[in-house]
């Protein structure tokens, strides 16, 4: 039940293009949720987890961000996030 109500949500996973934050993010597509990917190395370096997300036939999007300023890095997730889709929900 729980999951069902996960489709059309959009998620932010932090540190997702590897391990734990990767298996989060797949886990919430393939519910159905667009996802925001975040990293802190470039989208070259990403293509392996936006074309593993995109598998699960669902929006995603990659943010290149660096935490360790957590109020731009937060910012810069934030606003990409609502400017592609609007809302965050996860």
């Amino acid at each position: 039940f729980f999951f069902q109500m996960l489709a059309g949500r959009v998620a932010v996973v932090t540190g997702s293009t590897s391990g734990i934050g990767l298996g989060i993010a797949c886990s919430l597509a393939k519910e159905g949720c667009s996802i925001v990917l975040h990293g802190s190395r470039g989208e070259d370096a990403a293509a392996d987890a936006i074309a593993k997300v995109k598998g699960y036939n669902v929006d995603v999007l990659y943010v290149q961000a660096s935490l360790a300023s957590p109020d731009i890095g937060a910012t810069e997730i934030i606003f990409k996030t609502i400017e592609k889709f609007s809302k965050i929900d996860i």
